[in-house]
């Protein structure tokens, strides 16, 4: 009997948690499981990556919280063994739907980013109550996984018999099976010019990410050392971003890129990445830019980016916020020579197989002997 998979994500916009539910299911059809995609509304530009093997399901909802009656529908039409959902909000509705259908699914719920950071820093009306949320809701889930050891330590540590039985699962990022070519062509002229350093940043252009420390970093860097930042990533603070580099007079030496579906290009040209958010739940653009080869400056936020690093090996971790020692930072590692191979062999650790099989072992575990 085929086993049945539902992923549950609320929709496909560019984002770190929708590219891996992306490859998540588009690994699990490869392997020959039945994998339903629900999303709260069909909207985003990943549905384009998404395998044709896939079934996805438009619930249409206008909210998150409406999601949940079309949720208990498909739940109740397609029976799926697994319903594995994603995100604090989407995490609520999912349990809701099972305890409503009284089902024998086995819910599999997953925490992408530290709750505590999130409770306190995102600018949404619902954040402050997540913590309360967790603690009620979260048991009723029949297994817990999160991205990093981080995020799972602060989950017990906001409730400690909820969350002793969290697996950690890193995101699934390099795919070993595909070819290690480097691209040939550079994807912006900048990227051509070998004289010049450039720096790297993506993600979206959100007050998480904390781009204004970048720029100010990067400007106070330029001051020794000429140098090109480029950040690949769109968002709401594009304004206040841009002004911010007319203040600082970095603006011939920035370019927004906007979203690109293709990184690998800019990784690979690249002189350095540099991660600056305020937390993260994991940090997959790290492992990514170490996978091609491009040498990273993090910050060591919650959660990720120190045991990707492994404590400060594999590349610099400054403190939150600290825009002179990002800088320093930038200058050091921009003077040393990187070890390549080194990045990544590290990279490889985060490979696809060993994160899908790793999944699918907590999906079925009266399978995973065999």
């Amino acid at each position: 009997m085929q086993r049945r998979i539902t992923l549950f994500i609320y929709s496909l916009g560019y984002g770190g948690i929708q590219r891996i539910v992306v490859r998540m299911a588009n690994e699990f059809v490869k392997r020959g499981y039945a994998v339903n995609l629900v999303l709260a509304k069909r909207t985003g530009a990943l549905i384009s990556d998404v395998d044709a093997s896939v079934n996805v399901i438009n619930l249409n909802a206008s909210s998150v919280l409406y999601s949940i009656a079309g949720l208990f529908r498909h739940i109740r039409n397609n029976r799926p063994h697994v319903l594995f959902s994603a995100e604090t909000p989407i995490n609520i509705v999912a349990i809701w739907a099972k305890l409503l259908f009284g089902s024998k699914i086995r819910l599999v719920i997953s925490v992408r980013s530290n709750i505590s950071e999130y409770s306190k820093n995102e600018a949404v009306w619902y954040s402050r109550f997540t913590p309360i949320l967790v603690r009620v809701f979260y048991r009723y889930a029949d297994a817990l996984v999160t991205v990093s050891q981080g995020v799972l330590d602060d989950l017990k540590a906001i409730s400690k018999s909820a969350f002793a039985r969290g697996t950690v699962i890193y995101n699934p990022v390099v795919d070993l099976e595909r070819s290690t070519v480097s691209p040939t062509t550079a994807p912006h002229r900048w990227l051509d010019d070998r004289d010049v350093p450039v720096l790297l940043a993506v993600g979206r252009l959100t007050a998480q990410k904390n781009y204004p420390v970048l720029l100010q970093a990067f400007a106070d860097a330029r001051k020794s050392r000429n140098m090109r930042l480029i950040i690949l990533g769109g968002g709401k603070m594009l304004d206040d971003l841009i002004n911010q580099c007319k203040k600082y007079e970095i603006s011939e030496h920035v370019h927004f890129a906007g979203f690109v579906d293709n990184t690998a290009a800019y990784y690979s040209f690249a002189s350095l990445f540099v991660l600056s958010s305020d937390y993260e739940g994991f940090g997959s653009v790290l492992v990514e830019a170490m996978a091609h080869g491009c040498p990273v400056v993090s910050t060591d936020c919650p959660s990720g980016p120190r045991e990707i690093l492994m404590n400060g090996t594999y590349g610099a971790l400054v403190s939150p916020g600290d825009a002179s020692a990002l800088s320093n930072a930038i200058l050091k590692s921009l003077e040393n020579s990187p070890d390549i191979e080194s990045l990544k062999s590290r990279a490889a650790d985060f490979s696809v197989d060993k994160s899908i099989s790793q999944y699918l072992a907590l999906f079925f575990p009266e399978e995973s002997s065999i």
